[in-house]
């Protein structure tokens, strides 16, 4: 099985490190969770991926993010589902963190990854690098 190719918008499972599990000396996630492409940079053969998380439970009040829906455009394993706009892993593709033989949920729609990317680009987020 070939590996998918990263896109913006793009949902796909990937072992999120979480940036509390970073300072506290971990290496990886705890489990595979839906994460969204919201960047890609290609330099020659070097392509550098930038994703945030979804997670089921709700965050608390001092993390920003939005509350997944049916709508977004791709078929995520649980709802209610959210999405976490002040926190990303970034790395080089396809790095080590995804799963073995992972399958894309799906893409988000245009219109949703607007109004994501608006979010995300006006926050003051550091991604946890994890090359």
């Amino acid at each position: 099985m070939s590996l998918f190719t990263p896109e913006l918008g793009l949902v796909f499972p990937y072992w999120y490190l979480w940036g509390d599990q970073a300072v506290n000396g971990y290496e990886s996630g705890h489990k595979p969770r839906p994460a969204l492409i919201v960047a890609v940079c290609v330099d020659g053969s070097c392509t550098q991926v930038v994703v945030s998380p979804f997670t089921t439970s709700k965050p608390s009040q001092n993390v920003t993010y939005m509350e997944a829906d049916l709508s977004w455009g791709t078929s995520l394993p649980r709802y209610p589902c959210y999405l976490i706009l002040d926190e990303q892993n970034a790395f080089r593709w396809p790095g080590f963190d995804l799963p073995d033989n992972p399958v894309p949920y799906g893409k988000l729609n245009a219109r949703v990854m607007r109004s994501i990317l608006e979010r995300v680009s006006s926050l003051d987020s550091v991604p946890v690098n994890r090359d």
